[in-house]
């Protein structure tokens, strides 16, 4: 058993669509090369001509593929459609074989969101929408891909949060509305995220240390009891993790190497302890302790099978030796 939580990030960074501009043969149904005067022409001849004109490629999942080119570089427009659709989900924009412009798509055809890029792939300017049509923010990334400066706006229009000079508050909502997260910026990252459910109440609280989890993560149910605390060092959890029953502490453990590692305690009513149990990767390893009754009781356990406590040694000799 693992307890990673997936780290969640909605909208904070580049939208990325379900299409890919990249893919290979394998998935390629069939393709059509069409000369720059609009008569479709043998891949051969289109070749030989300077490769001036447009790829129509369709793949195995039902997105259709046009690529603009112009002396074999891509110049102009790249479309890719919805899965079995004739409407487009993302269009990009190139200049001499280098990509200036990428705009998202809703199913309705009406903008999600736009990448404009300046000089490099860091330096950009990103337009997000409401499906509603309304705009949702503008984010100015710098040269080194930090968030320099934005405005983020309700359903309403009105500006609820901002950064600038790389500091500030970042208000996320989905395509209707409703609240996603709240994340704290300084010096162009994010350092803290509080997620919320659709109540209000807040679900993580998840700190961050160069764009990842580090730190004293917490979670909670949606009428705001305390669910988990983790600790977590460099995107990974490692460290004490608390789980809570009914707003009551109810275990605690070491993660290591992603995967429980040493004493579990558990616990009645928050306070009392009932049971120690040592784990080794993940597998009950060594005495368990149950404290119910007028005196505790053991159990032994080698790599998840229990055995008595003599042969428990036995094991443990045999793996030193």
């Amino acid at each position: 058993m693992r307890y990673i939580t997936l780290n969640l990030m909605v909208a904070s960074t580049l939208l990325t669509s379900c299409v890919n501009r990249y893919y290979s043969e394998e998935e390629v149904v069939q393709e059509t090369y069409v000369h720059r005067y609009g008569v479709e022409v043998p891949p051969q001849d289109w070749k030989e001509q300077g490769q001036h004109g447009q790829v129509v490629t369709m793949l195995k999942n039902g997105v259709e593929v046009k690529k603009s080119y112009s002396g074999g570089v891509l110049e102009g427009e790249t479309c890719y459609s919805f899965p079995h659709s004739s409407t487009i989900e993302k269009m990009e924009s190139y200049r001499n074989g280098k990509l200036a412009q990428s705009t998202v798509y809703y199913l309705s055809g009406a903008p999600s969101v736009q990448t404009q890029f300046k000089g490099d792939q860091d330096e950009k300017v990103l337009t997000y929408w409401y499906e509603s049509g309304a705009p949702k923010s503008i984010e100015n990334y710098d040269s080194t891909g930090l968030l320099e400066r934005a405005e983020y706006y309700d359903p309403r229009h009105n500006k609820d949060s901002w950064v600038e000079n790389h500091e500030g508050v970042r208000i996320l909502r989905d395509p209707y509305g409703q609240i996603i997260s709240k994340d704290t910026i300084q010096n162009g990252m994010m350092t803290l995220r509080t997620t919320f459910y659709p109540n209000g109440a807040p679900k993580e609280i998840i700190p961050y240390a160069n764009g990842m989890i580090s730190g004293i993560k917490k979670s909670y149910l949606p009428e705001g009891e305390p669910n988990t605390i983790e600790e977590w060092v460099n995107g990974k959890q490692e460290g004490k993790m608390i789980l809570f029953q009914n707003g009551q502490k109810y275990t605690e453990f070491t993660v290591k190497n992603q995967v429980k590692n040493g004493i579990e305690r558990r616990y009645r009513d928050g306070d009392k302890l009932v049971q120690e149990i040592n784990w080794k990767d993940d597998r009950r390893h060594g005495e368990a302790i149950s404290y119910a009754g007028s005196s505790p009781k053991s159990e032994w356990f080698f790599k998840g099978e229990p055995m008595s406590k003599a042969n428990f040694d036995l094991n443990a000799n045999a793996v030193i030796q």
